[in-house]
């Protein structure tokens, strides 16, 4: 019943569906860059805190992420680099993940998955995580 009342071509393709899902993630996206770019999160009540400098004082791995951000959109680019150093790291393999979650998701993997994926490459960001979560807190970096 619900076919007939839809137009065509959403009620056939699941293509036309997954532009529709693309579409609106991109414009989630493009929603929390313009939400960083205009709100600083430092100044900022409603924006989410960190719950584990809340509870133990000590600055987690992604600490400084938000302020990095907002930081970053505006053109403040070495003090985007000293909210967090592991930003130069952590960033571009999270977006290559989420570059491959997408990439999978239309069916065009490829090679770039079977590399970004390897366990290999997954273990080594996970030891430079935890390297960078002792190094800022014994430091203060």
């Amino acid at each position: 019943m619900l076919e007939r009342l839809l137009p065509q071509w959403v009620a056939c393709s699941t293509m036309y569906k997954r532009w529709l899902q693309l579409l609106i993630l991109l414009l989630l996206g493009a929603g929390c860059v313009v939400l960083y770019l205009l709100v600083d999160p430092v100044g900022s009540v409603w924006m989410p805190k960190c719950p584990f400098r809340l509870l133990t004082g000590w600055n987690c791995p992604a600490c400084g992420f938000q302020r990095a951000l907002h930081a970053f959109l505006n053109g403040h680019f070495r003090e985007a680099l000293a909210y967090n150093y592991f930003l130069l790291i952590g960033l571009p393999y999270l977006l290559a993940l989420a570059a491959v979650e997408v990439l999978e998701w239309w069916g065009r993997g490829g090679r770039f998955a079977w590399w970004v994926t390897r366990p290999v490459v997954a273990k080594v960001y996970i030891v430079l995580f935890c390297v960078w979560w002792v190094l800022r807190n014994v430091w203060g970096l």
